[in-house]
């Protein structure tokens, strides 16, 4: 068993360890789930979900008619480097 002792500070801030931000793979922004029950508090990273993340990717401007001639670029690319006698005119 490890022990780290922290100290809070007057806005209630407190700076996680080098050794647990690497062993829970933290970085800048991440967020901490506090965990308390009968056995005392477990402190964890906060597990990626569609709710945590929704609002860190702007939507972009691509449509889906866009999206769509890009796909088929993309295949058509695709197909003539693999089969360039069979390329489409």
């Amino acid at each position: 068993m490890e022990i780290f002792d922290v100290t809070i500070s007057s806005q209630g801030q407190v700076t996680v360890p080098v050794v647990l931000r690497r062993r829970l793979g933290l970085e800048k922004g991440d967020k901490l789930r506090f965990v308390a029950d009968e056995h005392g508090v477990r402190v964890t990273a906060t597990p990626w979900t569609l709710d945590t993340i929704i609002g860190s990717v702007s939507p972009g401007e691509a449509t889906s008619e866009s999206l769509d001639g890009r796909v088929a670029d993309a295949v058509s690319d695709d197909l003539s480097a693999r089969m360039p006698w069979a390329s489409r005119s």
